[in-house]
């Protein structure tokens, strides 16, 4: 019988969001040299992503001897990642009960938090082999399959943590952004300063912003994996073997592009908007 675990707490801080010190853009080089923007973009959010996850491991496995010939490999494994996802609504629900909220408070808290999702526990994954000898002792064949867990790619957190409603962006263009030329000390504080006004706290709803969002099933992918193969001994000291060996992902992610939140659009202007 063998059986084993392995207990890990990880906390990883991240630092990543885009336009966080100003994005300004110039239509030309002469522009550019003159300090007139043609656009700018700021974004106010936390640029810190602290992320927790638990990644524990359990497995119970033994070999059994069917037969003289024949011996059974048969385990079991258990995985558990919680849900680091959740980081996003301990944030979102702890800035919008806040004095200065970013969205409109008005809204519903489910509108201007990111969901709470739930996190997986039946992440079960067994493991099969045999190893059978023919009569004779010089051939044996050998297969096996397994069920494996691995964790949710970060990657799509850092795409969630630029968006609505962890974020309030916004966008200068036209005369009012060569209005706003860099500050004499272009460094991010000054720039974060400068343009703060333009970034109204608790006024907007953030599905007219751009949003990136998870499924209420997001989990961690798996990987089913499986092996055949013939060993046969040819001399004292010498033997062939063939094997085959292959995988199938599951649960993989997948980015898809949603419909825009058109309720604002469709009040101001109806004629615009099809009724269904």
């Amino acid at each position: 019988m063998k059986a084993g675990t392995n207990l890990t707490y990880i906390r990883e801080l991240a630092v990543f969001l885009g336009n966080y010190n100003g994005t300004y853009s110039f239509s030309s080089i002469q522009d550019y040299i003159q300090d007139i923007p043609s656009s700018i973009s700021i974004t106010l959010g936390n640029p810190n992503l602290d992320f927790r996850e638990h990644e524990n491991f359990f497995y119970v496995g033994d070999d059994y001897k069917a037969t003289k010939n024949l011996t059974l490999n048969l385990g079991l494994s258990y995985a558990y990642f919680g849900q680091p996802a959740n980081r996003f609504h301990q944030q979102d629900e702890a800035n919008e009960t806040s004095p200065t909220p970013f969205f409109n408070p008005a809204l519903p808290l489910s509108v201007r938090a990111f969901p709470q999702l739930p996190s997986p526990k039946k992440d079960l994954g067994p493991s099969v082999g045999f190893a059978y000898a023919p009569q004779g002792g010089k051939t044996v064949i050998r297969g096996g399959y397994r069920l494996t867990y691995g964790p949710a790619f970060y990657n799509i957190y850092g795409n969630v943590a630029a968006t609505a409603p962890q974020v309030l962006s916004q966008v200068l263009s036209g005369a009012t952004a060569s209005a706003n030329p860099l500050p004499a000390s272009p460094l991010g504080p000054a720039v974060r300063s400068e343009l703060a006004s333009y970034l109204t706290l608790g006024v907007q709803d953030p599905r007219n912003f751009k949003q990136v969002t998870v499924s209420p099933n997001f989990r961690p992918d798996h990987v089913q994996g499986w092996s055949f193969g013939i060993q046969r001994q040819l001399t004292a000291h010498a033997v062939v073997e063939s094997r085959y060996v292959g995988n199938h992902g599951g649960s993989l992610l997948q980015s898809l592009d949603s419909n825009p939140y058109v309720a604002g659009l469709a009040a101001s202007f109806p004629n615009l908007v099809p009724s269904r």
